[in-house]
Order: C-alpha cells, then sequence, then structure tokens
C-alpha cells in the first residue's frame, strides 16, 4: 500500500498546485483587466482635461502651450476647408449642433438628430 498512498500524495499535490495555478493565472487576468480598464478611464480624463485647458487658453496661449494650440488652430481650418471642399463635390449640410457633414436631403443630422433647417 505504499506505492498507492505515495502515487495519492502526490496526485493530491497536482491537483493542488494546478488549482493554484489556475486560480493565480484568473487573479493576473483580472488584475490586468483592471489596469487597462483605469489606464482608459486616466486617458479619458486626461482628453477632457486637455479639450477644457484648450478651451481656456486657445485665444491667448501661455509661451509653452502656444505651438500646440497653433497646430490645432491650423487643422481645425483644414477641416473646415475640407467640408467646404465636400460641399463642392456633392450637395450636403454641416449640422449647426455637431458640424458634422450630412447628405443635403437630410432634415436631421444623422449623427447628434439636430434639426436642419
Amino acid at each position: 500500500m505504499g506505492f498507492l498512498d505515495s502515487l495519492s500524495g502526490q496526485i493530491t499535490n497536482a491537483g493542488k498546485d494546478i488549482k493554484k495555478k489556475a486560480a493565480d493565472t484568473a487573479e493576473t487576468m483580472r488584475l490586468q483587466n483592471e489596469i487597462r480598464a483605469n489606464q482608459s478611464k486616466i486617458d479619458k480624463f486626461c482628453e477632457e482635461l486637455g479639450k477644457r485647458v484648450y478651451e481656456e487658453i486657445k485665444d491667448a496661449p501661455d509661451e509653452k502651450y502656444a505651438y500646440y494650440v497653433d497646430n490645432i488652430k491650423k487643422l481645425q481650418e483644414r477641416i473646415i476647408d475640407d467640408q467646404n471642399s465636400l460641399r463642392g463635390l456633392k450637395e450636403t449640410k454641416v449640422c449647426p449642433e455637431c458640424g458634422a457633414t450630412v447628405d443635403g436631403s437630410s432634415s436631421f443630422c444623422t449623427f447628434c438628430g439636430t434639426k436642419l433647417s
């Protein structure tokens, strides 16, 4: 019976090891998911913070922010130019609420639902 007792003990220990590894793997995955979720929240807060700071400083930015503000303004101008070019290619409207370009025959913005004139 010594052999069977030894084998039984080895199987029991192997089962415990497998159970611990499975629990460790599950905990690792849970923590990694939590880290990703929290990083995503941080990214969203940073984006919102950046937008709010931009709105506050865009008319008179400090020297350290001027580069960023100037580039944002240039890109906004390019977007407006491109939107105008699009309207020239096809009949479209620009939503006064969200700025989206929609089909000229639309009565409502397909992005935010605002009634178009």
